[in-house]
């Protein structure tokens, strides 16, 4: 495990495979062990980099950032980009790590080639965790811009069986209605979150969307 200087703490960070970059984001149940099986199956094509985000398993806390959290991961994000010499990566993030990998492709759209955004709680945080978050009060959410003005490609996958985003097909159907370059794929069963609990067919759909 490597790890690089960010906000002066420690942000611990694993690599597997080789091929195009791609960044797997946990979500706010991390750390990153969580999803090293599945980064370790998806490293079969792809160069695989699995972080402790801020405040998650080995990487440092970063007091001064609680007011505007989900924005300081996604810097955290470009950061490894970038420490990595990597010209642009794919993101994977599941729960609130969708919202880092989206918040990271509108901050910098330029470090970004491709966006999954799995079992996304929506732009308000619609599920019953991130209730008492702060938000963003310039967008009543926890983006840092709007969606509709990103231009890069996102897939959103999601369970209909998700036991913590009950309405999330009607949370993507709302968002793919305005954002020209999305797509949503549903899983008929499995819990929350769904690139776990239907992991290899998952894999798969992954595999597909970011090599075409």
């Amino acid at each position: 495990m490597a790890y690089l200087s960010f906000y002066e703490k420690e942000m611990y960070y694993t690599v597997f495979g080789r091929g195009e970059p791609v960044v797997l984001l946990h979500g706010i149940a991390g750390p990153s062990g969580r999803l090293k099986r599945l980064g370790r199956a998806l490293s079969r094509g792809f160069r695989i980099i699995l972080p402790d985000l801020p405040g998650y398993g080995r990487s440092g806390s970063i007091i001064s950032a609680a007011e505007d959290f989900w924005c300081i991961q996604a810097d955290a994000v470009i950061s490894l980009v970038e420490h990595l010499h990597a010209p642009k990566a794919s993101l994977i993030g599941t729960d609130t790590g969708a919202l880092t990998a989206l918040n990271t492709g509108l901050k910098r759209p330029e470090l970004v080639d491709k966006i999954v955004a799995d079992s996304f709680p929506g732009e308000h945080g619609e599920v019953r965790y991130l209730k008492g978050s702060r938000d963003n009060p310039d967008t009543g959410g926890f983006l840092r811009g709007s969606l509709e003005n990103l231009a890069i490609p996102v897939l959103f996958t999601g369970s209909l069986k998700d036991d913590c985003i009950p309405n999330i097909q009607e949370i993507y159907q709302a968002l793919t209605d305005n954002m020209v370059r999305s797509r949503a794929v549903y899983f008929p069963r499995g819990r929350h979150p769904s690139m776990l609990s239907n992991r290899t067919a998952f894999i798969e759909i992954v595999r597909n969307f970011i090599k075409s």
